[in-house]
């Protein structure tokens, strides 16, 4: 498979889409094997991104290689064999199953303290589940091409995009993780609108064990067209600044104006201090919801919000309504301007007209 090779509808900006990665070390299928390398090598087959229009895909790699998967027997209404299949067929169902886990921790309440609360539950957005997926997923270490060997692959590349799945790397959990979460959600920017996290890290004496801080938004912008070459419609930015120094999403080297979804990673030590800003910079529509995932060790000081938080019975604003307005509104605006300037030489006509037949009185 080579670079572009997504279709129709993985390239969909909104959802969640998987490549596949090997499974396991010597296939265990052929002893003596040396062919796969294991599930941080990215599979031969696996489809590669980018979109038409630059964004990244895929979304997130998962295991596809031998993964056992129900088969039917012919003939019999009653089989519960399984049989070990490959293909991204099989790592998008184990990606879908860790999505649904994400889901059941916020509805439970495990989001708090890392402890089942239902008290504190929710139901968490789309957009939600995604950062959260997104956000702990590992670079995974090359592509295994099995014909002519390995290639090296470089994070949010066509080969990986955030990277290979990993909940343990996702969610804080009592008994699992030591690691501190932050997860915020229906909430709606106006533009230039924004929102402030200022935090300090924290690994309380050894007790949190991650040197890295990883800090995710991702928001369900409103739908493109078909062919579009710029397919974003809402524009939001995650901005972090540690040091006096601010730190671009997805690998770049500046805003990245073109995907739904950025994260940025940095490795920190204790007592670090790192700013979290999230603004709307371009909007078609009047507004925008987000969700934002952040995971390492840290301290909240100070949380500022310029946003609203998002009803449960919220309707997105179509675009094509704003767009149907604003130009509606400059049609107007340009009408209203022609009916002043027409009024105004007709009466400049008539009073030369007045003027002309005085003088001829």
């Amino acid at each position: 498979m080579f670079i572009f090779s997504f279709a129709e509808p993985a390239t969909a900006k909104n959802i969640i889409s998987v490549g596949a990665t090997e499974t396991i070390d010597n296939a265990g299928y052929y002893p003596g094997n040396n062919t796969f390398h294991g599930m941080n090598y990215l599979a031969s087959f696996s489809s590669r991104g980018p979109t038409s229009d630059g964004r990244i895909k895929p979304d997130v790699v998962a295991p596809g290689y031998f993964i056992s998967s129900a088969n039917a027997e012919p003939g019999e209404s009653q089989s519960c064999s399984t049989l070990a299949m490959a293909g991204t067929s099989m790592a998008t169902p184990i990606t879908s199953g860790n999505a649904l886990l994400i889901r059941q921790y916020f509805e439970e309440g495990y989001h708090i303290v890392g402890e089942k609360k239902i008290e504190n539950g929710f139901k968490p957005t789309a957009a939600l589940v995604k950062a959260v997926l997104l956000n702990g997923a590992q670079p995974i270490l090359g592509i295994n091409t099995i014909e002519d060997g390995v290639f090296e692959v470089s994070p949010y590349d066509e080969n990986q995009g955030f990277g290979r799945i990993s909940l343990i790397d996702s969610l804080p959990l009592a008994g699992h993780t030591t690691t501190d979460g932050k997860f915020v959600d229906r909430r709606v920017l106006g533009l230039s609108k924004n929102d402030i996290f200022n935090i300090t890290i924290n690994t309380r004496d050894g007790k949190c064990n991650s040197t890295i801080l990883s800090v995710m938004l991702v928001w369900t912008d409103p739908y493109g067209y078909p062919t579009c070459r710029k397919c974003l419609i809402n524009d939001l930015d995650l901005e972090v600044t540690m040091g006096g120094v601010e730190y671009y999403p997805n690998g770049r080297m500046s805003k990245d104006n073109t995907n739904n979804a950025e994260r940025v990673q940095l490795n920190v030590k204790d007592g670090d201090t790192v700013s979290i800003r999230i603004v709307a910079m371009n909007l078609v529509t009047s507004s925008q919801t987000y969700a934002m995932a952040m995971t390492g060790c840290f301290n909240i000081t100070s949380e500022m919000y310029e946003s609203t938080e998002m009803a449960m019975d919220y309707v997105p604003e179509d675009p094509i309504v704003g767009v149907i307005l604003g130009n509606l509104i400059l049609i107007l605006s340009v009408a209203g301007c022609l009916i002043l300037l027409c009024c105004c030489c007709l009466f400049c006509f008539v009073k030369k007209k007045r003027d002309c037949t005085n003088e001829d009185k």
